[in-house]
């Protein structure tokens, strides 16, 4: 079963995400925080500061993005890149 087990902010809105499995992959969350609830999110000092909980990435302000979106995310990215 694929599990992230580590994840570092690289620029932008940009994640590195290094999963079990040995694979790393960027995911780009610019989108994503399109949404009302990540509005303070889209300040890059804000975003940046978050910390990992069992494979999800969760900030200060109460927001979070689960362990499953974020391997959708990285699903989706290989579909597209394929």
């Amino acid at each position: 079963m694929k599990a992230i087990i580590d994840i570092l902010y690289l620029e932008e809105y940009k994640l590195l995400l290094l999963l079990n499995t040995g694979r790393e992959t960027i995911v780009n969350l610019e989108k994503t925080l399109e949404a009302p609830a990540f509005e303070s999110l889209k300040e890059k000092k804000n975003f940046s500061k978050f910390v990992m909980m069992n494979g999800a990435i969760a900030w200060s302000n109460g927001t979070d993005l689960k362990h499953e979106y974020l391997l959708n995310m990285i699903e989706e990215e290989i579909k597209v890149a394929a």
